[in-house]
């Protein structure tokens, strides 16, 4: 990966039965800084989020991210118990990206199923 990016994403899509999601998404986001995406309702941002974070397989693409790195990924409306902080739910979020990870490396697989990751409702 090119010196400098913490977040490489290329040709990323993720389309669903009625053609709603992502399509052919490109993205680096540089190491140590912000990058912002930006969108209206229903333009796949949190899809883009959930395949990047590893919570649903990509149908086409790459996501590159610097050796040493992790992403997570905290949603906008969260569905966790009110009392949790939001740095716990960060934590919880890695703690089952890693869990994942470990279940990929024991099955000898680039990736894992996860079907939380569908159309918004109504769609």
């Amino acid at each position: 990966m090119t010196p400098g990016i913490a977040l490489h994403v290329s040709h990323l899509s993720r389309v669903f039965t009625n053609g709603a999601g992502i399509h052919d998404i490109c993205l680096e986001a540089r190491d140590q800084s912000v990058t912002a995406v930006i969108g209206p309702n229903g333009a796949g941002k949190t899809v883009l989020f959930s395949v990047v974070a590893g919570l649903c397989p990509a149908d086409e693409g790459d996501v590159e991210v610097t050796a040493g790195r992790t992403v997570a990924y905290c949603p906008d409306v969260p569905q966790f118990e009110s009392w949790l902080t939001a740095t716990e739910i960060v934590e919880t979020s890695l703690a089952l990206s890693e869990r994942l990870r470990r279940h990929r490396r024991l099955r000898g697989t680039g990736s894992v199923r996860a079907e939380p990751c569908g159309p918004p409702a109504g769609r």
